[in-house]
This record gives structure tokens, C-alpha cells and sequence, in this order.
């Protein structure tokens, strides 16, 4: 197809030659992250009706996943000890890579966890912070379905946008991204070894890609005459 656009194009004297060979070929759309405004995210946040057991559970599930990135994964595997008040830290293996991982204990963080345990966790021995009504460990997909049911809850538009849970992962890289923090640190934070790792899915700000625009050419030959037609 692009071989015998070229072709056309020779044809009509638009361009000298056939450059179609030297051109890279794109198989496959880059995907677009699905980001959220900060609008957006504490509307999300404010609909949680946090007076329930299950809506305290469900609010600090939310705030691990925008505040600190983690994964849906960790988040349903993450277990009491794992949490360090004293030292305001949490720490924990990460279910995906194997890897050790360390993270601040915010406050908004630590005061939604003491009142979820404190106040809304059922009473029993499973190691497991966030557990089901039953007193069972979540299942893999309650993570993702939280975040989406609070999305409709709060009348968020996703707009072709994914909304579960990765979701206010990827908002929270791409904030910190907005904010000029280097990719190194935006990296660690997320769990990942290799910076180049979440390329792929952190979105720039409109602001900082605005530092790398070039200054659009003049339009000349067919394409300047183009333009007059209109």
C-alpha cells in the first residue's frame, strides 16, 4: 500500500523518486495511555461512601493505586505486616516481577488503611488486608472492577479510555511526569528495573511536549499551491 502511494506520487511529479523503501513501517498503533485529569481522579475518590465497611475498604484500595502506582496484583496480595506505621512504609514483593519494592506511607494512605483495619476489616486470622465480606482473599479481579465501579459511580466519561485499576496507575506516572520528575524516579516508583519500560504507557503533558515543537516550515512547491486552492 505505501509502495504504490509512492508510485502515484512519482507519476503526478509530486516527488522525484520512490522513497517507500526507506521509509520505516508502523504494523502495529501505538497505544495511547488512558489518563485522568486530577479533576477527574478526586471526583472519583469523593464518591466513595466511606462510612461502610466495604466503602473503607474500597477507598484505600483506590488511593494505593493513584497515590502510589501499585499494581492491581500487589494490591489484593498485600498483607498486614507488609505495612510498617511506625516507619510509615510499605514493603512487599512484587507478585509480578519477583522484585522487592518500598514505598512511602503517605498520610492520606495511612489514614485510610488504620480505618479500614481498625474499623471495617472483618475479624479473622488471614494475613491478607483486603478481603471480601466472606472473609476471603480477593480475587484477581476485584481491584480492576472497584476502580470501574466507582468510575460510573462518580459519571466519569471514559471516552475511549480503559477504567480499571491500571488505569490510576498510569495517571499516577504520567503526574509525575507533568511534574518534571525524571523518568528514573517515575521508573522506581512503579516497580520497573528498565527506565525504558514505561514508555509505553506514561503520557506526557500537553505543557511538556509543547518544550519540544519545532517551528512548522513554510509550504512550498504542490503542496504551497495546494493551500492557495483552499
Amino acid at each position: 500500500m505505501q509502495e504504490d502511494s509512492f508510485l502515484n506520487l512519482v507519476e503526478q511529479g509530486t516527488v522525484a523518486a520512490n522513497y517507500s523503501g526507506i521509509l520505516p513501517r508502523v504494523r502495529y498503533p501505538q497505544r495511547v495511555p488512558s489518563v485522568y485529569t486530577y479533576e477527574e481522579v478526586e471526583r472519583l475518590l469523593s464518591c466513595v461512601d466511606r462510612s461502610t465497611p466495604m466503602g473503607k475498604r474500597d477507598y484505600a484500595i483506590l488511593l494505593l493505586a493513584v497515590r502510589l502506582g501499585m499494581r492491581a496484583s500487589d494490591i489484593r496480595l498485600l498483607c498486614l505486616p507488609d505495612i510498617d506505621f511506625k516507619n510509615r512504609k510499605i514493603s512487599y514483593i512484587q507478585f509480578k516481577t519477583d522484585v522487592p519494592q518500598t514505598l512511602s506511607l503517605l498520610p492520606e494512605i495511612e489514614d485510610a488503611l488504620r480505618d479500614y483495619i481498625e474499623n471495617g476489616r472483618p475479624k479473622t486470622d488471614e494475613p491478607y488486608i483486603f478481603l471480601t465480606y466472606r472473609k476471603t482473599q480477593l480475587s484477581r479481579s476485584v481491584v480492576s472492577v472497584v476502580a470501574d465501579k466507582y468510575f460510573k459511580l462518580a459519571g466519569i466519561a471514559p471516552k475511549g479510555r480503559h477504567h480499571g485499576s491500571h488505569s490510576l496507575r498510569m495517571t499516577f506516572a504520567s503526574e509525575l511526569v507533568a511534574e518534571d520528575v525524571p523518568l528514573e524516579a517515575v521508573s522506581r516508583l512503579l516497580g520497573h528495573e528498565d527506565n525504558a519500560a514505561i514508555s509505553h504507557y506514561v503520557a506526557l503533558s500537553t505543557e511538556s511536549l509543547r518544550s519540544c515543537a519545532l517551528p512548522v516550515p513554510e509550504a512550498g512547491g504542490k503542496f504551497a499551491d495546494y493551500l492557495k486552492e483552499d
